[in-house]
């Protein structure tokens, strides 16, 4: 009996921790587009970007837009 409400706290605790988790992914993954966002307008316009270098970007913001719908 004893050992029972010994190990509960702990049990509930680890569950809160792993609850955490998916908002933290998911405000990584919001802060990382926008910085990819920021950082492709800013580009955009302080100069003609080479073509690949823009390809290499807006394939970056796809990729997080499929990791956010995961």
């Amino acid at each position: 009996m004893l050992l029972q409400i010994m190990h509960q706290p702990v049990v509930s605790d680890q569950c809160g921790v792993r609850s955490t988790i998916p908002t933290w992914m998911q405000f990584w993954t919001q802060t990382t587009e926008m910085y990819l966002l920021m950082v492709l307008a800013l580009e955009t316009a302080a100069l003609p970007m080479h073509s690949d270098m823009r390809m290499q970007l807006e394939s970056c913001c796809r990729q997080v837009d499929i990791a956010k719908k995961r």
